[in-house]
C-alpha cells in the first residue's frame, strides 16, 4: 500500500511540474514601465522569435554576420506582420535584390550581410532579379511574449517567452488558453538605428530553453 501510494505521489508531482511548465510570468517593473517601447519593437521580436523557432537556432551571435535562412525567414515574417511594407500580388511580394539588401539592412544591426540571391528559406523563391516571398502561406503564428526590459543609451535587451497560436493572430495576453502554445524562451539584444524599421535593429539572440511536448529542452 505504502509503496502504491508513493508511486501515486510522484506521478502526481510529475503532472504538477508538467502543468506548471509553461510560462505565468507577470511583466516586470520595466516592462510595465515602458509598454509603449514594447509596442515600438514587439513586430521586430515577433518576427525574429518566429524565424529563430522555425529554424531550430539557438543563437545568433552579436558582431557576426547573420546567414542567408536567418535574413531571408526575418523578412518574410516582417513582410506578413506589415513590418515592411511592399505590393502584393494575391499574397506574393517580389523585391529586387537592392530592395531585399535595404530591407534586411533595416532589421539587422551587422552592416555586411550574406549574399541573399539564392533562396534559402520555405515561402522564399526567386523572382525576376530578386526573390519572392510568399506572405499568405497558411501557418500558425508564432510571436514573442516580452515580460521584461533593460534600457540604457546603447542597447535594448528584451526576455520574452515564445508561443504559437493556432487559426488566430493576437498577442498572448489576449489570446485564448485553448489556441495558445507555450514554445520557449528567448533573449533578444536591440542596437538603435535610425534608420531601421522599428528604431532599433537586431544584434544578437540566444534561445536558451525550447518546450518538448511536457518537458523543457537545455541548451548550454
Amino acid at each position: 500500500m505504502m509503496k502504491k501510494l508513493a508511486l501515486l505521489l510522484v506521478l502526481s508531482l510529475l503532472l504538477t511540474l508538467t502543468a506548471s511548465a509553461a510560462p505565468t510570468r507577470e511583466s516586470s517593473a520595466a516592462a510595465l514601465e515602458n509598454q509603449a517601447l514594447i509596442i515600438q519593437v514587439q513586430p521586430l521580436a515577433d518576427a525574429v522569435a518566429a524565424a529563430a523557432y522555425r529554424l531550430e537556432l539557438t543563437m545568433y551571435r552579436d558582431g557576426t554576420a547573420p546567414d542567408a535562412a536567418l535574413v531571408q525567414a526575418v523578412l518574410l515574417q516582417a513582410l506578413r506582420a506589415h513590418l515592411l511594407v511592399a505590393p502584393a500580388n494575391e499574397g506574393m511580394i517580389d523585391l529586387g535584390m537592392d530592395e531585399v539588401r535595404a530591407y534586411a539592412a533595416g532589421l539587422f544591426e551587422y552592416p555586411e550581410l550574406p549574399d541573399l540571391s539564392q533562396p534559402a528559406y520555405p515561402g522564399v523563391s526567386a523572382a525576376d532579379n530578386g526573390l519572392r516571398f510568399d506572405t499568405a502561406a497558411a501557418e500558425d503564428y508564432i510571436g514573442a511574449h516580452i515580460y521584461d526590459i533593460v534600457l540604457d543609451e546603447e542597447e535594448l535587451l528584451l526576455s520574452a517567452d515564445i508561443y504559437r497560436l493556432n487559426g488566430i493572430t493576437a498577442s498572448a495576453v489576449d489570446a485564448p488558453e485553448e489556441a495558445l502554445t507555450w514554445l520557449g524562451h528567448i533573449g533578444l539584444r536591440l542596437r538603435p538605428s535610425p534608420d531601421a524599421a522599428v528604431g532599433f535593429a537586431l544584434a544578437s539572440f540566444s534561445v536558451p530553453e525550447r518546450y518538448r511536448e511536457a518537458h523543457l529542452a537545455h541548451y548550454v
